[in-house]
């Protein structure tokens, strides 16, 4: 008979970090980062300075670059925002691409019904409109879960198919 001894689990501490510890180690990732990348590049045959302008230069280009630097941008923005809130409360949020979408919808018939409005208006009036319909299609799926006790991730994950199709 073989007898085999299960390790014991131990706990860790969790190592709570200063705010200069916590600026180094971003800046180390950063750096090390860079530095893997480049070596890619390297292996490709580019030249790393070059490339990382192209990166830069799009990214701020006035023309084209910027406004999908801004749109990707808001879109991990919003998603995460939209995953971090129901985090916090204990509870899983799968329907981020479905909150967008309806965000997008909601932000549309806003700027489509009142096109004749100054641009300062109506930017803040579409952002306004765009949150709150995301956040309303994402606040069915809470009460779903409050009200009837349904799982939550299959909710947001058939609210997504039923936005994608709106």
């Amino acid at each position: 008979m073989v007898y085999i001894q299960i390790p014991k689990l131990k706990r860790e501490r969790i190592v709570v970090l200063t705010g200069r510890e916590a600026v180094w180690i971003s800046a180390l990732s950063l750096v090390l980062s860079f530095i893997i990348f480049s070596g890619f590049l390297l292996f490709e045959g580019a030249t790393p300075t070059e490339a990382y302008g192209h990166i830069f230069t799009f990214a701020f280009d006035p023309s084209l670059g910027f406004s999908t630097t801004l749109h990707r941008g808001f879109f991990i923005l919003f998603s995460t925002l939209a995953f971090i809130v129901p985090i916090s409360a204990g509870l899983w949020n799968v329907g981020m691409e479905g909150q967008f979408y309806l965000g997008t919808i909601g932000a549309f018939a806003v700027a489509y019904s009142l096109s004749d409005l100054q641009t300062e208006f109506l930017v803040p009036l579409m952002l306004t409109a765009g949150a709150l319909s995301g956040a309303g299609y994402g606040a069915f799926a809470g009460f779903l879960r409050g009200k009837l006790n349904v799982n939550e991730v299959v909710v947001t994950l058939m609210l997504n198919n039923i936005a994608f199709w709106l």
